[in-house]
């Protein structure tokens, strides 16, 4: 052998050898496009903590072999804690339960348990960004349950129970004004009048809602359901004010008010910062939205372009459509991976006709005989940002120009904030508050939702009242209790067993010719019998149950450790005992494919370069970039 051949390939196997000697291998939950890191790692024996078992039987349905057994007492011991879909809710609904209401014909209980967190069940149910479904539990198993649209169609079914057992506390004589009518000052209200404070909303608008009126277009948000429910909230004595601005916070305690909350949203847009963006036929996306809400004429023209890749360019795009575009182009610097834009509506832009440039920045508007000229470069994509997205790079010399009658930018918003509130304001114009009580700098004044996250979600928003609801309870002399309970108990729950697979229902929707020309709702709901048929794939994985069985067939069991990903309370775990005798198992070695436990499967990341480049770095001891091609 000689070293002049051989040394070299040596030296670097050896080098990559003590590189990686003490690293535990990891890899990525299939599908690649999850991208997200798996906490399993391969060890020769299954250990399982009884203490943090809950007998759920997540691990042996996510078993693509069946090698685990568990058999569990029939009654319920206790609840386990709060699911993993629960946890990954900002408001805390308690998801599993309002689930179980709806598989067992109950809608109306449903809805009382949605409500014990939110008053805008129906407004989630048709635009919650649905961060439950991300951390259900039934996802490696086939697919994570529609939990929002389970969410619609229990609003959609009420009969209004929940209402026999909302209270309201007795005047305590404390007056409050909120600033702002969207879900984060239209929830603190909704709580800080039931527990008997008066609430004053404050909105610079003609009608109250925020984004959710003002940025959400009706094919998405039918402005019948964000009218009842605020219906509602005004409905126990709140007090909303429209068409008046708020410009001292003096002014407002001078009035009599004991604390003031700051919800105004982030309405100001963010410029793109490319000469010519000054032009009157270079829009931004929030006023845009704005006066399609307010019912004033816009015009566009035939071919309108939106740089931005967030929801609100998905809602400004089809917006343009459905008044009258024959071409809307999206153009977003970054790949689809990275488009935060949730992907449903992302598909429904695409079923609409509508392109989307990928890795493509806009860097000059020029006006020519009557049209726009957007000169644009090309992207490529480089480290990471603080955002954890890969940073856009401009690749020198790819500039190229497309021609539009009209240019919408939704690349941001950013809150608003008059000088004379004298507020101590962080990054992004935003203001500052303790995360834990959101007090401002100011006595008495609190602040949450947009204007101190920046853009975020309506489910977010509500969240941040709520807290802002119990923090100024207790500083006007409350306790800061805002929980209450609406549905009635549950009824003796048996084990789920095995799960039999399932896949998510098709959300039935407009036709395609019937949603350009209107603004009719796309989405239609499901019926009774698809949402007590989804509703059942839930795995109850919030439930305890007394294991009187637990054993793994070591005979096939390949320890590849799925079932050690898919336990909700991390109560499995692999070990490195000694291993006796288990080098004769009936299969040591399996193919990616055959390690699914359905026959609906994806093509490998490997298989698609959009994909593959994406992926957290493995331990395949192979440098991706320098690869021959």
């Amino acid at each position: 052998m000689k070293f002049e051949r051989y040394g070299i390939g040596v030296a670097k196997g050896m080098t990559l050898t003590l590189e990686h000697l003490f690293r535990k291998p990891i890899t990525t939950q299939y599908p690649e496009e999850r991208l997200t890191i798996s906490r399993r790692f391969r060890g020769n024996e299954l250990v399982r903590d009884e203490e943090r078992c809950t007998g759920c039987t997540t691990c042996a349905q996510s078993c693509p072999h069946g090698v685990i057994s568990i058999v569990c007492q029939e009654a319920v011991s206790r609840r386990s804690g709060i699911a993993p879909c629960s946890q990954a809710c900002p408001a805390g609904i308690d998801v599993p339960r309002y689930v179980r209401f709806i598989a067992e014909g109950k809608p109306s209980e449903a809805v009382a348990v949605i409500r014990e967190k939110v008053p805008f069940p129906g407004v989630l149910g048709h635009v919650c960004i649905h961060p439950c479904e991300t951390k259900c539990q039934r996802a490696p198993l086939d697919e994570a349950i529609g939990i929002r649209l389970l969410k619609r169609f229990a609003t959609e079914h009420d009969a209004g129970l929940w209402k026999l057992n909302s209270k309201i506390a007795p005047a305590t004589g404390k007056r409050v004004a909120i600033i702002g009518s969207g879900p984060a000052g239209l929830t603190s209200a909704y709580y800080l009048a039931k527990l008997g404070h008066s609430a004053t909303v404050i909105e610079a608008l003609p009608e109250p809602g925020g984004m959710m009126r003002f940025g959400i277009p009706d094919y998405r948000l039918p402005k019948n359901i964000l009218n009842s429910e605020i219906d509602e909230i005004k409905s126990i004595g709140i007090d909303i004010k429209t068409s008046m601005r708020v410009d001292s916070i003096d002014n407002l305690f001078e009035e009599g008010y004991n604390a003031i909350f700051l919800a105004i949203g982030a309405h100001q847009a963010i410029r793109m910062r490319v000469e010519g963006e000054d032009n009157p036929k270079v829009r931004d996306c929030v006023s845009f939205l704005r006066d399609i809400s307010l019912g004033k004429e816009v015009r566009l023209g035939d071919r309108v372009a939106v740089v931005g890749g967030g929801n609100a360019a998905i809602d400004s795009a089809r917006t343009a459509l459905r008044l009258g575009a024959r071409e809307v182009t999206i153009v977003y610097r970054r790949t689809r991976v990275e488009m935060p834009a949730s992907p449903e509506e992302v598909e429904g832009a695409l079923h609409e006709g509508i392109k989307i440039h990928f890795l493509v920045a806009p860097s000059k508007i020029i006006s020519r005989d009557g049209q726009l000229e957007l000169e644009c470069i090309r992207m490529k994509l480089g480290a990471p940002d603080a955002s954890g997205r890969r940073r856009p790079e401009p690749i020198e010399g790819s500039e190229f120009t497309m021609d539009f009658d009209t240019i919408i930018a939704a690349i941001g918003q950013r809150p608003e904030i008059p000088k004379q509130f004298d507020l101590s304001i962080g990054r992004g114009n935003t203001i500052q508050v303790d995360p834990d009580t959101l007090t401002t700098s100011r006595k008495g004044v609190f602040a949450g939702g947009d204007a101190v996250s920046g853009p975020a979600s309506v489910i977010e928003a509500i969240a941040a009242g709520r807290k802002a609801a119990a923090s100024i309870d207790k500083y006007l002399g409350g306790i800061g209790n805002i929980d209450e309970t609406l549905a009635p108990p549950e009824e003796a729950v048996t084990p789920l067993g095995v799960a039999e697979e399932g896949w998510r229902p098709q959300i039935p929707t407009l036709p395609l010719d019937q949603r350009v020309s209107s603004f009719n709702e796309v989405e239609l709901g499901l019926n009774e019998e698809v949402a007590t048929k989804e509703a059942k794939r839930c795995l109850r994985c919030d439930l305890a149950y007394l294991v009187d069985k637990f054993e793994v067939d070591a005979g096939i069991c390949m320890f590849c450790g799925l079932c050690v990903e898919a336990c909700p309370y991390n109560a499995l775990f692999m070990g490195y005992s000694y291993e006796q005798a288990k080098y004769r198992r009936q299969e040591l070695v399996l193919s990616k494919e055959d390690l699914l436990p359905s026959d609906k499967r994806r093509p490998s990341g490997y298989a698609r370069p959009e994909v593959e480049v994406t992926l957290p770095k493995q331990t395949l001891l192979l440098d991706r970039d320098k690869v021959k091609k």
